[in-house]
């Protein structure tokens, strides 16, 4: 199973820290993604914020901070189930990281 990170940086300034773990995307200290469990057949983005206190959530926030977006699943052609064709998919996760405030 292929997987490449590509981060496109918005704009300047301090970004927050990420760590890909197997097929965990771990935001900051707070948020962990299992990446293959969010894929589906349709592309996905989840937005990263952070709120009032500094906290990260999912959703809206005071802050904006990051975009995760995780391509749709690749199902190869000719496999015999759709289950043992996703269960060799391929995927990327693609990262936007705004700055931190």
């Amino acid at each position: 199973m292929a997987k490449t990170i590509k981060v496109i940086e918005k704009n300047a300034g301090k970004k927050i820290g990420y760590e890909l773990d197997g097929n965990t995307l771990w935001i900051g200290d707070a948020i962990a993604m299992k990446l293959q469990r969010l894929q589906t057949d349709d592309v996905v983005k989840k937005d990263i914020c952070a709120d009032k206190d500094g906290n990260l959530v999912f959703g809206l926030g005071e802050n904006y901070v990051a975009q995760v977006e995780i391509p749709n699943m690749i199902i190869s052609q000719g496999s015999r189930t759709a289950r043992a064709s996703r269960q060799r998919k391929r995927y990327r996760k693609v990262l936007m990281f705004p700055s931190v405030h």
